[in-house]
């Protein structure tokens, strides 16, 4: 999943021999694996709301992109086309 390797899990044991007690590492590893489930439910719960979303919002709808914003014209420019559209 994160592309771990048995050489990258050896140096994070070696490390965590190093820098850790050895009775703290149980802990550690505990509390992780609890974030580690966190961010899962997290994920999870944001990709069933992507979801929902993108079930609501029709498919052909225009959603503007990065570009289309950069060359719209400035809120100012866009007041005194309006203006001018009046008289």
């Amino acid at each position: 999943m994160f592309g771990i390797g048995p050489s990258e899990l050896f140096i994070i044991a070696i490390v965590l021999i190093i820098f850790i007690k050895p009775e703290d590492v149980p802990l550690l590893l505990r509390k992780v694996g609890q974030m580690y489930g966190q961010f899962s439910q997290l994920y999870r719960a944001a990709a069933r709301e992507i979801n929902e979303i993108q079930q609501i919002v029709p498919t052909n709808m225009h959603m503007p992109r990065l570009d289309d914003v950069s060359t719209a014209p400035a809120p100012s420019e866009e007041k005194q086309q309006l203006e001018s559209e009046r008289n």
